[in-house]
């Protein structure tokens, strides 16, 4: 096996990591609450920082971010893309979000830190599946390059959709008080991973591949 091919079969690892971690990141989550500690599903993600899997959310966070930064792809643009989103899923695990009851002026400020980086780490995944992923440089489109592309723009479109959704249900409106015993937050969080999940297993060449 020569050199060119032990690193293109690195890039392709990392990818499907990055993606089963997207996948899984909700799930286990969830799962391990309510099995492990015996806990309900939380409002958020986030909200699990103040449970039992606190060290599973920051674990997943810091193994994401990582990956991320350790992803190369094609040139500048893509290692640049990568970093951002990279150090954005380190800031969400080292700054919590504010406790939902009685925050301290500090708590609030670190958890707008908090989301802040989320909203940079979703915006960066889209923008990974939106302009970065369907990129076809100088090689042949195949029918199954251009079934990608859709699978990606689908699944930018979702992270986007998904952010707007979470953006909407702060708004000052009666959508707030009808929707929150069903987590809202949460869905949509979780579509949002799963879209940037599978994005990338189909990058790393797990289904489609030419």
């Amino acid at each position: 096996m020569s050199d060119h091919d032990r690193i293109i079969i690195s890039w392709l690892g990392l990818r499907r990591l990055i993606g089963v971690i997207g996948l899984v990141h909700p799930v286990v989550l969830y799962l391990g609450g309510l099995f492990i500690f015996d806990q309900a599903l939380q409002s958020s993600m986030s909200a699990y920082y103040y449970t039992g899997m606190r060290n599973v959310f920051v674990g997943l966070g810091f193994v994401t971010g990582f990956f991320l930064l350790s992803y190369n792809g094609y040139d500048k643009h893509d290692r640049i893309i990568s970093a951002i989103a990279g150090l954005a899923a380190l800031l969400v695990a080292i700054f919590p979000m504010a406790p939902e009851l009685n925050p301290t002026e500090q708590q609030i400020t670190i958890g707008n830190i908090h989301v802040g980086s989320a909203f940079i780490f979703l915006l960066a995944l889209a923008y990974f599946c939106l302009f970065l992923f369907p990129k076809t440089g100088d090689k042949l489109l195949t029918v199954k390059k251009k079934t990608r592309n859709i699978i990606y723009r689908i699944s930018g479109a979702l992270i986007i959709l998904s952010m707007a959704f979470v953006g909407l249900y702060f708004a000052p409106t009666p959508l707030q008080d009808i929707l929150k015993p069903y987590h809202p937050i949460y869905f949509g969080e979780l579509v949002a991973f799963w879209a940037f999940g599978v994005a990338w297993l189909v990058k790393g060449q797990v289904v489609l591949s030419d």
